[in-house]
């Protein structure tokens, strides 16, 4: 979802002079909002259709290699997939209302902005006090030093599965 938020985010600074443009014929700042997330959310729909299916043979691919070439990691051949058309769609609806609700918490700092810094195609950020700046600069250098281990840890994870399927 920060991914969402992130992406979304570099989309709206990109496209600060056309947010500013609408703003400046008249558009009301929740039309705009309402244009955007619609906008969003039709992509966030599209890449739910494409990945589903992609997600679907993913974890077919995870369970035959388990019970097939990696069965002593899990101590039996039986494990089975079990896909619905109910879990399908329920899986589906939540990403998109996911989605859509980071996209609305994104869509909530265009507010802050004047309409002529959009039409510059600017979109400042807000400025903090030294103290805050300070606080938060302490507060990412602790999570990173605390969580960074646990990412390097992962992605040697993901590269030894991907190795894994490659050499067979």
């Amino acid at each position: 979802l920060m991914l969402v938020g992130l992406l979304f985010r570099l989309g709206i600074e990109r496209r600060a002079a056309e947010i500013g443009t609408l703003a400046a014929l008249g558009f009301e700042r929740k039309k705009v909002a309402k244009l955007l997330l619609g906008e969003g959310l039709i992509v966030a729909g599209i890449g739910g259709l494409v990945g589903t299916p992609l997600g679907i043979l993913y974890a077919q691919a995870m369970i035959y290699n388990l019970t097939t070439r990696w069965v002593n990691a899990i101590g039996t051949p039986f494990l089975t997939l079990h896909v619905t058309v109910r879990s399908i769609l329920l899986g589906y609806g939540i990403a998109l209302i996911a989605s859509g609700l980071t996209i609305c918490l994104t869509l909530r700092s265009l507010k802050k902005h004047s309409t002529r810094a959009l039409l510059a195609g600017r979109i400042e950020r807000t400025p903090r006090t030294k103290r805050r700046k300070d606080e938060s600069s302490r507060l990412s250098i602790s999570l990173t030093r605390r969580y960074a281990p646990l990412g390097i840890i992962l992605i040697l994870f993901l590269v030894a599965v991907v190795v894994a399927l490659v050499v067979g």
